[in-house]
């Protein structure tokens, strides 16, 4: 594999309050099948910009040389991405 998978997640409050946290699965999951990946939780407007800089820069040096693939799970419309904090 050349690649890692890079999650992003930013869970509603009702799945957060109900413990539906996909990102989380998705991470055993990946670990089970030893495919590599990085999470971030991203609960605000501020944290997915971090997670699309600065975390996404650690992410690619730590897993260097494989290059990220990005998973969003989040939330949205045809005009929004749903953020939990938002």
């Amino acid at each position: 594999m050349n690649g890692f998978v890079y999650i992003i997640e930013s869970p509603s409050k009702h799945d957060l309050l109900h413990g539906r946290v996909e990102g989380r699965a998705l991470s055993e999951a990946f670990n089970l099948a030893r495919i590599p990946f990085w999470y971030s939780l991203a609960s605000d407007r501020e944290m997915l910009a971090e997670a699309l800089s600065s975390h996404l820069v650690d992410a690619c040096s730590h897993q260097h040389p494989l290059v990220p693939i990005l998973h969003f799970s989040l939330h949205g419309d045809e005009n929004n991405v749903g953020l939990t904090g938002v």
